[in-house]
């Protein structure tokens, strides 16, 4: 077990009782992870559990609506994230004729890697390759720690596959506070402690287990960090942060726009909130974060058809990283 960092005096959670609590909503959570989502006065679309970190929402919009292949969307969750956090997001896509799968993760599955999100990573990888699956497109929704599930995803596909049939059928890939693996033991301190002290000496823990266990973690966290900066998938990428986000820093996304436009990225968007928390902007500037997403979507065939069919066709207020004259609230 990991020894806190040396002169903490204080009580504060070990990685066993992260992981025992890790099912459960957290008293110690922030407020964020609370009140993220307002609740919907529409009856919740069924969900199919696949597996333990993995559930299915099928869309009751029939796909003849708009004439081809219906999406299958990504929602890779933050931490400790209920449905119900998530609901407002799966709902968006519901209601365009996309399926859902949600696909959550816990602490110790970020930590322990090899038993956990690459588990998940290879049941992610086997579903989208499924019989029912395997030649829908993909869209990509990222929030925080999810940015270094898809990676483990992403390596699944690339291994499985043997020219870009499973990569190539990605449409789209956004990502709401992203937190790159390198940030990992700063974003979990964070995500599940309030008291900045105690965020400290967890960080500190956190760290010093990554770097004692290389082999198991370390080493795993920062492969996902390369992918995440160098991604193969050049389908449209969307990044949403905020100037008040310690953890997903305007910073630390600029970063990893700018590698993927040195790569040949070439439709890279990106949206900067102000005063913001951690994945808190859909709750926070909600007609802005829809009207940015829906502006994104509609630079994609499904999207754009299903826009036009619902006399929807805004653009929105995308931000082009590429145009310097349109970089007002980007990096």
């Amino acid at each position: 077990m990991i020894r806190a960092a040396a002169g903490m005096h204080m009580r504060r959670p070990s990685l066993a009782s992260l992981a025992s609590n890790a099912s459960a909503e957290l008293p110690w959570q922030p407020g964020f992870v609370r009140f993220y989502a307002s609740p919907s006065n529409e009856p919740p679309t069924p969900e199919i559990k696949i597996c333990e970190n993995l559930s299915l929402q099928k869309s009751p919009i029939e796909q003849e609506r708009v004439g081809e292949k219906r999406p299958l969307v990504l929602l890779l969750s933050w931490l400790a994230a209920k449905q119900r956090h998530l609901s407002n997001f799966a709902q968006f896509y519901l209601d365009q004729g996309c399926d859902v799968l949600t696909v959550k993760v816990k602490p110790m599955q970020i930590l322990l890697p090899e038993t956990g999100a690459q588990v998940i990573a290879q049941n992610v990888a086997n579903f989208v390759q499924s019989d029912e699956q395997c030649e829908r497109p993909i869209l990509v929704h990222g929030f925080s720690v999810g940015a270094y599930v898809y990676t483990e995803i992403l390596s699944n596909m690339l291994a499985l596959q043997k020219e870009n049939e499973i990569t190539g059928r990605i449409i789209g890939q956004i990502w709401d506070s992203p937190v790159d693996a390198h940030n990992i033991p700063n974003g979990i301190s964070k995500a599940l402690l309030k008291n900045n002290m105690m965020q400290i000496g967890v960080k500190k823990s956190l760290d010093l287990y990554t770097s004692m266990t290389y082999r198991i973690a370390g080493q795993h966290h920062q492969r996902g960090s390369r992918l995440f900066h160098c991604n193969p998938v050049k389908a449209p990428s969307m990044f949403f942060y905020s100037d008040s986000d310690p953890i997903s820093t305007p910073d630390n996304c600029g970063k990893v726009m700018a590698s993927l436009k040195e790569m040949g990225h070439t439709f890279v968007q990106s949206k900067e909130f102000k005063k913001s928390l951690h994945v808190s902007h859909m709750y926070k500037h909600r007609e802005e974060y829809v009207s940015t997403l829906r502006g994104f979507l509609n630079q994609i065939d499904y999207f754009k058809k299903v826009s036009e069919i619902d006399g929807e066709a805004d653009v929105g207020s995308c931000v082009d990283t590429g145009d310097a004259e349109k970089q007002e609230s980007s990096v």
